[in-house]
């Protein structure tokens, strides 16, 4: 049995845009994501919040930002809804990658590395790219 949490519910009602959600499924059934990772569903996330759950750590940060969820009749994004949860999650929360990962963004400009990029550059004879420091090495 699923308990509720009403002053969770009542902050997540008015924090989150979910009081429309009338749990379709046409998220979930678009999201790529979900057909590999079922335990990854956007639907659930939604029904999860209304009722003042908190979402599991492991699950808020594979999303693939494709956009497919947010074709939802009711207009409901879980997209932004996760984006709302990992602002107000990071980086307390946040997995060793994604933090490596925005702190190389901070100091080079990059999400990754340059090599594989480069690697293709210098097949087809163009100039490599070049990581721009932003104070810090790019290390």
């Amino acid at each position: 049995m699923l308990k509720i949490d009403w002053e969770v519910r009542e902050e997540n009602l008015r924090k989150l845009d979910l009081a429309s959600c009338y749990q379709c499924g046409r998220c979930s059934s678009a999201c790529p994501i979900h057909r590999f990772r079922p335990e990854f569903d956007p639907r659930r996330f939604v029904f999860l919040l209304e009722v003042g759950s908190s979402l599991p750590d492991d699950v808020l940060w594979i999303c693939s930002y494709c956009d497919r969820c947010v074709e939802c009749p009711q207009g409901v994004s879980p997209r932004e809804i996760l984006v709302t949860l990992r602002n107000d999650l990071f980086p307390e929360r946040a997995p060793p990658e994604v933090e490596a990962m925005i702190s190389h963004l901070m100091r080079t400009g990059w999400i990754a590395p340059v090599r594989g990029p480069n690697r293709i550059r210098e097949r087809m004879g163009l100039p490599p790219l070049k990581e721009v420091s932003f104070g810090g090495d790019t290390g």
